[in-house]
């Protein structure tokens, strides 16, 4: 039965309420609940409705990535080099008599420098071992009671950088040497005191270890020296030879480059 008003919804009653049905005509009053649920189904599943602002693209990190370590300074050159050295020594020499004298020593020295161009000094304290006389080989200790012997290499060094932690050094000056043999009963005893020009070398590595704030270093050194006179014997030394070779140990001042 239709409604007095023209609507197309039609009445029952349950009781004595009054409830709506929906007609064949349409369900709009359904609509509104419909979006309602739809839009809370959505927001739920994470859906994005509207597009939001563009987040700011982040920075970006400097070259070499953002762990990179700065570069690390070379060490300088300028300042004092300590170094105590343990080695092999050996000297030969020629008299204006034609005789020929070697003699094979243990070494343990002393050397410092300055400044990547400057001063430098090596005291060697020398324990004879063995000797050779015009081609014959002696141990000395049946024939001598006490032998001792020193070295002095003293000059101008030049110092510079071999890589990044290794320096290299060389210097030339004046070489001075004494021997001293104190023979047992029955043997005279022998000495020589030769003079001459020599150089040296030494390579020498940073161990990235400190004594206080000393940098610690390792090293290898070698010399040598010619000797063209002996002030104890007179005008008797011909010419002569002086070699000196070894491992050190050391401390590394800083300074200016």
């Amino acid at each position: 039965m239709l409604n007095p008003r023209g609507s197309t919804r039609s009445r029952r009653t349950v009781g004595k309420v009054p409830v709506a049905q929906p007609t064949a005509a349409g369900y709009s009053g359904w609509v509104p609940p419909l979006v309602l649920a739809l839009s809370l189904a959505i927001s739920a599943a994470g859906v994005p409705q509207a597009a939001s602002e563009p987040e700011p693209e982040p920075a970006q990190a400097p070259i070499g990535g953002a762990d990179a370590k700065p570069a690390s300074t070379p060490p300088p050159m300028g300042g004092w080099r300590e170094d105590l050295g343990l080695g092999l020594h050996s000297t030969t020499f020629w008299s204006h008599e034609d005789h020929h004298y070697t003699f094979h020593s243990l070494s343990f020295g002393y050397g410092s420098s300055w400044g990547s161009r400057g001063p430098f000094v090596h005291l060697t304290g020398l324990f004879p071992q063995q000797g050779r006389e015009d081609g014959r080989v002696y141990a000395l200790s049946p024939y001598y009671r006490l032998r001792y012997g020193g070295d002095l290499l003293t000059g101008f060094q030049w110092r510079w950088r071999a890589w990044d932690s290794v320096e290299t050094e060389t210097g030339a000056g004046v070489h001075a040497l004494f021997l001293a043999l104190k023979g047992i009963p029955g043997y005279r005893d022998f000495s020589a005191s030769p003079l001459g020009l020599g150089g040296d070398a030494v390579l020498r590595w940073r161990t990235g270890h400190a004594l206080g704030s000393w940098p610690l270093t390792v090293g290898l050194y070698g010399s040598a020296a010619l000797d063209l006179y002996d002030p104890i014997h007179g005008d008797d030394l011909r010419h002569g030879f002086t070699f000196r070779t070894g491992v050190q140990i050391g401390l590394a001042q800083g300074g200016k480059q």
